[in-house]
């Protein structure tokens, strides 16, 4: 009986794991929804300002 390959008898490697930091490469619809998002984050954000502004909210 091969008592090597039994689960929880793996050994851990002691060198550290190599990760991957090159930049992601996104699709279309990736970038499409991205900007919509971002749109839609300026317009609350700009929503929020007039909404201040129209409520006169400041001192």
């Amino acid at each position: 009986m091969n008592y090597m390959n039994l689960p929880g008898t793996e050994k851990k490697s002691l060198s550290p794991s190599t990760s991957d930091y090159s930049p992601k490469t996104y699709t279309v619809g990736e970038q499409i929804f991205f900007g919509i998002k971002m749109f839609a984050i300026g317009g609350v954000v700009f929503f929020l300002f007039w909404l201040v502004e129209k409520l006169h909210l400041y001192y």
